[in-house]
């Protein structure tokens, strides 16, 4: 009779655990568009389909999951494109689409969701994934040195449920176990972006465990008897009200703050900050603990190049990558991974109201020229490598050849271009690689060095696309 209930058992764990994954694969061969059933399309982080699978080879072996956190170098980024405005027919702004260039509607945003949460009932299967009990420790280390360096304390996994749904609209389908809810620790990181496909991203990555796991941690790191002699671990606790409410602040930003934002590749961190003292406890003025200490969460700029949120960051990528197979998202149950495209709704620019239009003083703001160059553009999509992008603002979502090449015609007069970086696989070690970027905003003669394009090549490169959008239809579809 034991015997059983223990295949029941084994019967029934396979089942939750298989059943989703077996539904979502067989719901892709109902897809009417056979790009969103491939295992695998193009991909630039995909080395086979470049031809050079010997060095990613290499770097699979010089790596090894030896994360330590500040050791590890930024693993590849999922830059695949989601907003492919290029397909569909009712895209307005297709029709300015060159070989120099290209047209944005800059009310889209992506949001993203990468995460690590380990649970109990995870957490075990995680580690049991490495083949080398060395390589699991070193990982588990770097887990709760992450946490250890920043973190905070929320009620329940229930509340990064409820962070998800408010950030994706989406909240992925877990089996359901009866367990007794515990604490989860937990590290946040907001970073924006413009992806290799000129599309913007702001992407919350998190690291959270809850407190059993961090139990599994501690003890696949090896480090139970220094942990229980020498722990000062007391990360300060956050109210899901107060976690949820930064949220909130984070999606009703404008749209001009997040564009801003993704020029400048910047990033935010979310943390509990002290304001002071809890007239009600009993701790003493004098004794420094945090015991009766008031804090809130606060969001600020994550600039710091040794800050844990980097660390943090990189960790996650590498296991998102891991289990990432083209462009098939991964299904473990200990990765939240999500996205929704964000259009109705937004705020132009702060205070703004329905029937706004923008003030005289900003009119010029309507559009904006952008210059980006892309690292890995031989291994990109034909067409895809544009060095000019230029993002509407002013909401409209439609635009006349006029518009834009008077537009474009402003930016020579004034012989001022935007810039930033667009990349999606980069390492923290090439000089070139710059987050939470100073300017955005350049005279074209000084913007060389950080656009890799001179201001002969910028002028040349946006005549090119004047030219190109005021020929007859059947030439413009021959510039593409």
């Amino acid at each position: 009779m034991q015997l059983v209930l223990i295949v029941d058992y084994i019967l029934d764990w396979a089942r939750d655990i298989y059943r989703p994954n077996i539904l979502r694969q067989l719901k892709m061969l109902s897809s009417s568009n056979m790009n969103d059933a491939m295992t695998l399309g193009f991909d630039p982080d995909v080395y086979s389909l470049a031809g050079e699978v010997q060095p990613w080879m290499e770097e699979v072996e010089a790596q090894n999951f030896e994360l330590m956190p500040d050791e590890m170098l930024s693993p590849p980024q999922s830059d695949a494109a989601s907003v492919t405005h290029d397909e569909e027919p009712l895209d307005p702004l297709a029709q300015f689409k060159t070989h120099h260039g290209l047209v944005r509607d800059g009310r889209y945003i992506e949001s993203r969701v990468r995460a690590l949460f380990l649970t109990a009932d995870n957490a075990r299967t995680f580690f049991e994934d490495f083949d080398n009990p060395k390589k699991a420790m070193t990982l588990a280390r770097s887990i709760l040195a992450a946490l250890n360096r920043r973190c905070v304390v929320l009620e329940s996994g229930d509340v990064l449920k409820h962070i998800e749904d408010k950030w994706t609209g989406t909240e992925q389908q877990r089996p359901i176990l009866a367990r007794k809810e515990s604490r989860v620790y937990a590290q946040f990181r907001v970073s924006y972006y413009i992806n290799h496909a000129w599309e913007q991203v702001r992407e919350l990555t998190y690291l959270a465990a809850s407190e059993d796991a961090r139990e599994i941690l501690i003890e696949t790191a090896d480090f139970r008897q220094v942990v229980r002699r020498r722990s000062r671990f007391n990360p300060p606790k956050c109210s899901r009200d107060d976690m949820l409410g930064t949220i909130e602040l984070l999606m009703k930003r404008s749209v001009r703050q997040d564009f801003v934002a993704a020029l400048a590749r910047r990033t935010f961190m979310l943390d509990m900050e002290s304001t002071g003292i809890d007239p009600l406890s009993s701790r003493d003025e004098f004794i420094s603990t945090s015991a009766g200490l008031i804090s809130k969460m606060v969001l600020k700029v994550d600039k710091d190049k040794k800050s844990p949120g980097v660390a943090m960051q990189e960790l996650v990528h590498a296991v998102y990558e891991k289990y990432r197979i083209g462009k098939r998202e991964p299904s473990e149950p200990f990765l939240r991974v999500s996205s929704r495209v964000d259009l109705d709704g937004r705020p132009l620019w702060r205070d703004w109201k329905a029937g706004d239009e923008l003030p005289k003083y900003e009119s010029h703001l309507d559009k904006v020229l952008v210059c980006a160059d892309v690292m890995n553009a031989p291994f990109l999509p034909k067409n895809s490598d544009q060095k000019l992008c230029m993002f509407v603002l002013d909401g409209k979502g439609v635009a006349e050849p006029f518009d834009i090449t008077a537009k474009l015609l402003w930016f020579l007069f004034k012989n001022e271009i935007y810039g930033t970086v667009r990349k999606g696989r980069v390492y923290k070690t090439r000089v070139n690689w710059r987050d939470n970027r100073v300017e955005h905003f350049f005279r074209m003669e000084k913007a060389g060095e950080l656009l890799k394009a001179s201001a002969v090549e910028l002028r040349s490169g946006i005549f090119g696309w004047i030219k190109a959008i005021n020929s007859p239809p059947e030439s413009l579809e021959s510039q593409v």
